[in-house]
Formats: structure tokens, C-alpha cells, sequence
């Protein structure tokens, strides 16, 4: 990835440094995004001409309504364009309007979160700084954020995108009436906890599943495993579920492919009627076996930690992503 600053107070040296820009990215090849407002957009559409019809024009209004999904968005951009078969991505855009000091930080610290989420991207990113508009400490903090500032080089002021994010993360808000919920034996413990818990403070799924989730993610030790727990297969650590046939043996476990687009062994196996391959146990496969199970996403990795759906021919259980043990 290379993050690019460019600083400007006209309208006409916006043009002349980013026209050029995505010119230079279509002769190339190269898959071209521009995310400015429409007033912006309709000047570089002008001024590309003919060449405008191959670049991707986005409303920011569209699409930086939070810090965290447009950092998603563009994410899932850059992957589809580099599926689709573009060598490379050069992008040009601009933040929002920033209308209050905790939207002056949470874009600031965007900015920054950049150089670490796309610097395995093919991507050149072009920053655009209206100095008519842009708060002046949002200026400042974009100096210390880019890597290079156009037309200049190498960013001496360039700083560490943690500390700049640390230090435009305001400090969380103390809650009342907090209480320590003890781990137990392990991962699955605490979540059956944290669910007990929680449910009898009568919170909903939504939390229920979010916050299971969150102590799942944390409980990971530094190999990708959880204390105490089974090494399970790599595409269900980061994305499978878990489940196991209701007639299965608590003792043998076996593992298949997260990614797998049959439904689980042990199903179709009760689904014919064969209860001794029934009682082969776990078998992790991912969410999209769980959707094409009769389920959405929602549900597959849903808010309970446990959560039932309709199999194919049986009504199997299914524990939220990350739960094999």
C-alpha cells in the first residue's frame, strides 16, 4: 500500500494533481475509485473526459458514515476488485464533513488505522485536504498520518498509527455497577457464564451473542488456540461453528473442513439413518454450510451460544464462530 497526503485550498490544484493521478492509474490498467462529494466528482468527471466512464465515482455521503464501515467497505472493495482480476487499485478521496470534535477524532484516527488495515492491499491511496474546509487540527494530524506527502516525499512528521490512534481514542466511560464474572475452567466456561449471566439480567441475543463472541476472540492464546482447548481446523477458527449431532458420543471428536459445502457427516448420516456414523461427534464447518443448512448468517453465528436450526433432515445444534474446543 502507499498513502499518499495531498494538501490543497483550490479547486484547480485539486484537478491538476488528481486528474493526472487517475489518468495515470487507467493507462496503467490499473482499477480506479474516486469517493468525493458530487460538487468534486462532477469537476474530475470533466476533466478525465471520455476517460471518466472507467472509474468507480462514490458519494462520500455514501459511503463514510462511520469510521469502522468505511474502513469494511473499502476492504471489501479492494478484494473484489483484485478477484476480479485488477493488478492494481488507485484510489482518490476525501473524509466527510467533520462537524464536531468527536468526529475531528474518530476520522482522525481512521486515517491512521489505513496504513495497517490495507498494507497488504495493492493499493495507492490518495488523500485529498481542502484547507477551505478541513479543521485545522484534522490537518495537522493528516501530516503525522501519511506516509508521503505529495510532491513532497518521504512524511519526516509521519508518526505511529497506534499512537495516533490512542491518543484520538477517547477513555471509556466508567459503568455503574459492574461485577466480576470469574472465568472458571477454561473458554467454555466463561461463556456459559457470561450467558447465565446475562440472561438474567434480561439482555437480549444481540448483546448476549456479541459479548460471548468478544470473550471467545480474547480467550485466544498467541498460537491461535485457546488455553486448555483442542487445535481445531484453521477456516473454523476464524470464521467456522461447530456441531454436533444430537445422538452423538461425548467421546470421539472429529473434525472436517470449515469450508465444506456438504452439510456435516454426522447430519447426513442420522438423515439415513445410520446412528454408529452419527456417533463420530463434532464436526466444524463454517457459516455458509450453516445458511445453506436453512439458516442466515445471523443465525449461524447468532447471539445465544447456542442456537438451534433445521439441517437438511435433523435438527442439529450449532454453536456460534469460534467455539470449537
Amino acid at each position: 500500500m502507499q498513502h499518499e497526503l495531498l494538501l490543497y485550498e483550490q479547486d484547480d490544484a485539486l484537478v491538476d494533481i488528481a486528474a493526472p493521478f487517475l489518468e495515470d492509474g487507467l493507462a496503467a490498467g490499473e482499477a480506479v475509485v474516486t469517493v468525493l462529494d458530487a460538487r468534486k466528482l462532477d469537476l474530475l468527471h470533466a476533466a478525465l473526459g471520455a476517460q471518466a466512464n472507467g472509474v468507480a465515482w462514490i458519494d462520500v455521503a455514501s459511503h463514510y458514515t462511520r469510521p469502522e464501515a468505511a474502513v469494511a467497505d473499502y476492504d471489501a472493495r479492494l478484494r473484489a476488485l483484485v478477484r476480479g482480476g485488477a493488478p492494481h487499485v488507485r484510489l482518490f478521496g476525501e473524509l466527510p464533513p467533520l462537524r464536531s470534535e468527536a468526529q475531528c477524532d474518530a476520522w482522525i484516527a481512521y486515517d491512521a488505522i489505513l496504513n495497517r488495515a490495507f498494507d497488504h492491499h495493492p493499493v495507492s491511496v490518495l488523500c485529498g485536504y481542502d484547507g477551505r474546509a478541513v479543521p485545522e487540527r484534522v490537518l495537522a494530524a493528516a501530516r503525522e498520518s501519511h506516509p508521503v506527502v505529495h510532491g513532497h516525499g518521504p512524511n519526516e512528521a509521519f508518526a505511529d498509527p497506534a499512537a495516533i490512534v490512542r491518543a484520538h481514542t477517547p477513555e471509556p466511560e466508567r459503568l455503574p455497577g459492574l461485577r466480576t464474572i470469574p472465568a472458571g475452567d477454561g473458554a467454555r466456561a466463561l461463556r456459559r457464564a457470561l450467558v447465565a449471566a446475562m440472561t438474567a439480567a434480561r439482555l437480549g441475543p444481540e448483546a448476549i451473542g456479541g459479548m460471548v463472541l468478544a470473550a471467545t476472540r480474547s480467550s485466544r492464546t498467541p498460537t491461535g488456540t485457546r488455553a486448555g482447548s483442542r487445535r481445531c481446523a484453521p477456516a473454523a477458527r476464524t470464521g467456522g461453528s461447530c456441531a454436533r449431532s444430537p445422538t452423538a458420543a461425548s467421546g470421539s471428536t472429529t473434525r472436517s473442513r470449515a469450508t465444506s459445502r456438504r452439510p456435516p457427516a454426522a447430519i447426513a448420516a442420522r438423515a439415513s439413518g445410520s446412528r454408529a456414523r452419527a456417533r463420530r461427534g463434532w464436526r466444524c464447518f463454517g457459516a455458509r454450510a450453516a445458511r445453506r443448512s436453512g439458516s442466515g448468517p445471523s443465525e449461524a453465528l447468532g447471539a445465544p451460544a447456542l442456537r438451534h436450526i433445521r439441517g437438511p433432515a435433523a435438527l442439529t445444534r450449532i454453536r456460534i464462530a469460534g467455539s470449537c474446543m
